[in-house]
């Protein structure tokens, strides 16, 4: 393989070697061995070290997986995280006719919250908070990892098995008897930490999306806060709109 020549800044090889090799892994069935790095150095007549920088980015688009022992497998396609209209992950997988497992990692009922963070849930009483993790799984493959924060109190009046097939807000309204007015979520892409790697079986430092977010009751207090740690590599995120995006008349404020 050959960069072009003659352009002012030609592409790396190890960047045109990974498009090619992006097609050959879309063009191959999930599961399946990819070609080894020997094999792909001598077929397109480059490094060893060039294919592994190019396949180290086809591999960080969820394309294939290099696994000890057994090489380089492909692999199936990403799950779909749809945004709009919102809606629980657990209805928006089993909508998609996907059952989501969800195993409880640990639940603290006196965590040590931020101050803030403590006063916005407890507000000026002196009730604790407590924080519950959970992965959420499709064939025992974690997916996502998340963190709960609300009021200790409320677990005596909910159900935390429900959370297999409720999501954990339905469950807080019901038992503070209040209704959400205002939910707040922020998505960024970070590396994570070693607590989410390990439940996610993912390496320390994998690029993955945080949704941190806030659900507010009328009083201004927070019901619960918390962040849900997405696998990129596994999961990809979609908004569809019904009708026409220029039907208000802003639609040049949010598609450019």
């Amino acid at each position: 393989m050959k960069s072009s020549e003659g352009t002012a800044r030609a592409q790396p090889i190890y960047l045109a070697l990974a498009g090619e090799l992006e097609a050959s892994a879309r063009a191959l069935s999930p599961n399946v061995l990819f070609p080894t790095e020997d094999q792909l150095a001598q077929r397109y007549g480059v490094s060893r070290p060039t294919v592994r920088r190019a396949l180290s980015l086809i591999e960080a688009k969820g394309l294939v997986r290099r696994e000890q022992g057994r090489g380089t497998i492909v692999c199936p396609p990403k799950f779909e995280r749809r945004l709009v209209p919102p809606r629980s992950i657990i209805k928006d997988f089993r909508d998609q006719g996907y059952h989501l497992d969800t195993r409880t990692v640990s639940l603290d009922e006196n965590f040590q919250a931020d101050p803030s963070l403590h006063r916005q849930l407890a507000g000026k009483g002196k009730g604790g908070v407590a924080c519950l993790r959970i992965v959420r799984s499709v064939a025992d493959e974690a997916l996502v990892y998340e963190t709960h924060i609300f009021q200790s109190g409320l677990l005596r009046k909910i159900d935390l098995a429900r959370i297999e097939s409720e999501s954990l807000s339905k469950l807080l309204v019901e038992g503070s008897g209040l209704e959400i007015v205002n939910s707040r979520t922020i998505a960024e892409i970070e590396p994570c930490n070693a607590e989410v790697a390990f439940h996610l079986s993912v390496a320390v430092g994998t690029q993955v999306v945080i949704q941190r977010f806030q659900d507010q009751l009328a009083s201004g207090r927070l019901l619960q806060a918390g962040e849900m740690h997405y696998r990129t590599d596994r999961i990809r995120f979609s908004i569809v709109q019904n009708g026409s995006p220029y039907a208000d008349g802003e639609a040049d404020l949010l598609f450019p």
